[in-house]
């Protein structure tokens, strides 16, 4: 199995170790900086030229802005490309274009949203319909100092949730259809800036809340290392994770509720990667209405990156069915865009 990549930035690397761990060989690659393409690999300076190779699929990871064009230059060659395209699908007001540019598409386009192969969800809802909990409150949280990235000028978008929001209606879509708002839902949006030291509008965090169907939502993420909801046993022992601090995140997601005794519990998942335990790995935990834990299940493995790319190799293969489709994933940059414009 072989794969072409388009892009080799941040991501391309963790793509190229995850693949070959799936059986895939990168034997080309598109950049404009031919020095960050490891040598064992053709550095293509065409679409021409990377379609000559034959790749069972091209690995697209370049810059959000940009997935269009490159789709579109891949499907004009190829209308019959397998194509593995880093999340999100494209931007909010390129989704009209996009889907003119699939007219005709008889491939296949697998939208790497990592978080539809994690495994956390799935055993938060688990708990909830063990303990028969009626959910009174859903968070979904992410924090991680991000002010040595900003300085090197990545993760910059137009909002701190432009970054991780994708992500965070992932899960929250996957907790339960009935959490996302609806058209005439009021959501409160609170942001906040950044100063590294040149101020940067709506990227230290975002703070969105709202009712639906008789439930509390909170959003959360910080890109300045603050943390809003410390859920135990996983919750880092700082109030804000420092700027130095380049490796630890916080990723949550919860659903509290009452059972039929009207007993107030709450069922946390917590995202790799987590401290003192090595990366891919994720637990979960049932609290009680003081946050004192009752149960807890850990380590979970959880290899979300990994799983999902897995997932779209075996797809084009002919052997499973599509992790995610380029619905699914205009459906979430929709849902980004209402919630966040």
């Amino acid at each position: 199995m072989t794969c072409v990549r388009v892009g080799w930035g941040s991501v391309a690397p963790l793509h190229n170790n995850k693949l070959q761990l799936c059986g895939v060989k990168t034997i080309g690659a598109i950049e404009i900086k031919k020095g960050v393409i490891p040598k064992e690999i053709k550095h293509c300076e065409t679409y021409q030229d990377a379609l000559k190779l034959k790749p069972l699929f091209w690995d697209v990871c370049v810059s959000n802005d940009q997935h269009l064009a490159v789709i579109q230059k891949i499907v004009k060659l190829d209308p019959e490309a397998n194509i593995l395209l880093e999340k999100p699908v494209c931007n909010f007001e390129q989704i009209g274009k996009l889907r003119t540019v699939l007219q005709g598409f008889r491939g296949k386009l697998v939208v790497n949203e990592n978080y539809l192969s994690s495994q956390i969800v799935d055993r938060i809802k688990e708990l909830v319909e063990k303990l028969q909990l009626t959910p009174k409150k859903v968070i979904v949280e992410m924090d991680k100092n991000r002010t040595q990235d900003f300085k090197k000028g990545r993760y910059i978008a137009k909002t701190v949730f432009g970054y991780e929001g994708t992500h965070m209606i992932t899960i929250l879509q996957n907790l339960g259809k009935d959490f996302a708002p609806k058209k005439d839902t009021k959501i409160e949006k609170k942001y906040e800036d950044i100063e590294i030291p040149e101020r940067l509008e709506k990227q230290g965090l975002v703070d969105i809340s709202y009712q639906v169907n008789g439930v509390s939502v909170n959003l959360f993420t910080s890109m300045s290392g603050v943390i809003k909801h410390r859920f135990k046993p996983h919750c880092p022992n700082v109030k804000s994770i420092d700027a130095n601090d380049v490796k630890t995140r916080y990723r949550v997601a919860a659903i509290e509720g009452s059972d039929k005794k009207h007993k107030t519990f709450t069922v946390v998942g917590f995202y790799e990667p987590l401290q003192d335990f090595k990366r891919s790995i994720g637990a979960v935990a049932v609290l009680d209405e003081k946050g004192e834990v009752l149960q807890k299940y850990q380590p979970i493995s959880d290899d979300t990156m990994g799983k999902h790319l897995e997932r779209g190799v075996k797809y084009f293969q002919g052997l499973g069915k599509n992790p995610c489709t380029v619905e699914a994933g205009i459906e979430t940059a929709e849902l980004l865009h209402a919630i966040d414009s």
